[in-house]
């Protein structure tokens, strides 16, 4: 008897557990592989319109050509030949939606062919001290003075 009773417990607290984590909102709707990789460019491609122009760069991932952006203000890039080495993220990105069968695949541009991990360091070290910073102020904010 009195192990029913202990077990019905430890039963209505793992429902408890299970249904408070379904009641929380969070759906993922994608989930997403990223890879940064660098490449030679093998082509480049580049129009003026007016005040705007447009660059772009060829390169290969695992045997695909495939066309990637820079997304640096205008003036503060540097211009790539064919031939130079540039840094590149794919990112593969799968809908949970029903009616989706295929995820999509995405390049973007990253920096010059001259990474080094103490970039990806100062990078993150970054990031870190601007979540620390955001953190604080709303903490700030949160408690009366």
């Amino acid at each position: 008897m009195k192990f029913n009773i202990v077990g019905m417990i430890a039963l209505l607290a793992v429902l408890g557990i299970v249904r408070a984590e379904s009641d929380t909102g969070y759906t993922p709707e994608s989930r997403s592989n990223s890879e940064i990789f660098t490449s030679k460019v093998s082509k480049v491609y580049t129009f003026e319109d007016g005040e705007a122009e447009y660059v772009a760069y060829v390169v290969t991932w695992k045997g695909h050509e495939v066309v990637v952006t820079p997304f640096a203000l205008p003036g503060t890039e540097k211009r790539y030949a064919v031939g130079d080495t540039i840094r590149c993220q794919m990112r593969q990105s799968f809908r949970t939606a029903p009616n989706d069968t295929k995820g999509r695949i995405t390049f973007s541009f990253l920096s010059n062919g001259n990474f080094s991990l103490g970039d990806e360091v100062q990078r993150l070290e970054a990031v870190r001290a601007e979540v620390e910073a955001r953190r604080q102020k709303r903490s700030s904010e949160a408690s009366p003075p």
